[in-house]
C-alpha cells in the first residue's frame, strides 16, 4: 500500500470512528435533545425529519462544491465535506436557532446516517 493510500485509509477510519455514535451533551429540561436516527437511516429521510423539526440547512462558504448532474445522491447545500475514499463519509451542517449540528454519513450512492454531533449552542 502506498503512503498516500495509507494516509487516505487512516483519515477515512478516523472520520468514521468520529461519527460512529451520536454525541449528546447534558441538556436543560426545556432544551430538546439532539436528533437521533435508527440504524441504516438514509440521509434523505433524516433530512426530511430535520426540516420537520425546524432545522435549516447551513451552506458554508468554504464547503465542498458538487454538481447535481454527477453527484445527485450527496449534492445538498448543507454538505460541508466528503472524504475522497470509496466509503464516501460526508458531513452535513444544520442550524435551529443557536444550535448547530453536524450529521455524519457514509456511503456513496445512498448515504446512511452514522451519527449526529453538536458544533455549538448545546448546553
Amino acid at each position: 500500500m502506498t503512503m498516500v493510500a495509507t494516509r487516505q485509509l487512516g483519515a477515512a477510519l478516523s472520520f468514521i470512528a468520529f461519527f460512529a455514535f451520536a454525541v449528546t451533551a447534558p441538556l436543560s429540561a426545556d432544551e430538546p435533545p439532539l436528533p437521533t436516527f435508527p440504524k441504516r437511516t438514509l440521509y434523505s429521510e433524516a433530512r426530511t425529519a430535520l426540516l420537520a423539526l425546524g432545522y435549516q440547512p447551513v451552506h458554508l462558504p468554504d464547503a465542498d462544491t458538487c454538481d447535481p448532474r454527477y453527484d445527485a445522491s450527496r449534492c445538498f447545500p448543507e454538505r460541508e465535506a466528503c472524504a475522497g475514499t470509496g466509503m464516501a463519509p460526508c458531513n452535513f451542517v444544520w442550524r435551529r436557532a443557536e444550535r448547530v449540528i453536524v450529521v455524519g454519513t457514509i456511503g456513496d450512492e445512498m448515504p446512511i446516517v452514522t451519527g449526529v454531533r453538536c458544533l455549538s449552542g448545546c448546553p
